[in-house]
């Protein structure tokens, strides 16, 4: 199976950067996504680590500039995970409606963005919980845990939410 390429831009269009060949770099698929979502997650560390996998140097000031933390990144590692990233992608077609994972009007005011992290992030969860059978047990110990701690105040509150609905039936 061929692998496919992107062309991934160092410091985001949106943050600054340009299309200029020393802000691009191309790497695989996979990798683009990984970089976004590192990105949104502030793990510069994985980050830095991709673009050693590419011998690619980069310097303090640029390293600088790269954002952390921004909403826009979990978008881009979503639309490059479904193989439909914006700008320079490797058929050199672009997609209008998406400017650097960007996402433009009635999709981002409807809740377009928080469907597509919602999918996303549940398939990270299915592979996570393969990947890792015994961290994902423990995880259901603490739940019932938690649950077990929990539910004489949860019984409780049951209680007091089905008196307040017959109250209100009853009037």
């Amino acid at each position: 199976m061929e692998q496919e390429y992107h062309v991934h831009h160092i410091v985001p269009k949106y943050a600054g950067g340009t299309n200029h060949k020393s802000n691009l770099q191309r790497v695989l698929l996979v990798d683009h996504a990984n970089l976004h979502w590192y990105a949104y997650l502030g793990r510069l560390d994985l980050i830095l680590e991709i673009y050693e996998k590419y011998d690619t140097k980069l310097t303090k000031k640029i390293i600088e500039k790269i954002p952390l933390g921004n909403k826009k990144d979990a978008l881009s590692a979503t639309r490059v995970a479904k193989n439909k990233i914006d700008g320079i992608n490797n058929r050199g077609k672009n997609n209008y409606s998406y400017i650097d994972g960007r996402v433009t009007g009635k999709e981002f005011k409807d809740g377009h963005w928080n469907d597509i992290m919602k999918k996303y992030q549940a398939k990270w969860f299915q592979r996570w919980k393969e990947n890792n059978p015994e961290a994902y047990q423990k995880k259901l110990e603490r739940q019932a845990q938690y649950k077990r701690d929990n539910k004489e105040k949860m019984t409780e509150s049951k209680r007091k939410w089905r008196a307040k609905k017959k109250l209100q039936e009853s009037t």
